[in-house]
């Protein structure tokens, strides 16, 4: 297996206003010299219908595996999950749009990201 840098990712819930601010915020601390927060990379969600749409139990399994034997072949990965072709060809796609899946020059996948954290706000 590749050895990958670890690389966190934090996946949220935000508006437009919120999303904005943060840009602010960050654009500040910028100009007064300061590091970023961490983790850097970050992925947000309008609402929380979309976040789960997006990771089904199937999806995260294949985002586990992914991570354990990438990088590796969709037909491969399909194989290993004992799952149809089509559908973990489908998931690929969705999750390379999220930029949760990298695509290697030769044709392989595999999950950049040591650490995801999904972080929901209970507050309204």
């Amino acid at each position: 297996m590749i050895k990958v840098k670890k690389q966190s990712l934090l996946i949220g819930i935000r508006s437009l206003d919120q999303l904005g601010e943060e840009t602010k915020r960050a654009f500040r601390r910028l100009t007064q010299g300061l590091p970023p927060e961490q983790p850097i990379n970050r992925l947000y969600f309008e609402d929380t219908a979309t976040l789960f749409k997006s990771f089904t139990p199937k999806r995260m399994e294949l985002l586990r595996m992914l991570r354990q034997h990438g990088p590796i072949s969709i037909r491969q990965l399909a194989s290993k999950l004992s799952r149809d072709y089509r559908n973990v060809y489908d998931d690929i796609q969705h999750l390379l749009d999220l930029d949760l899946v990298k695509k290697n020059r030769q044709g392989l996948f595999h999950v950049p990201w040591s650490n995801i954290t999904i972080e929901l706000s209970l507050a309204a």
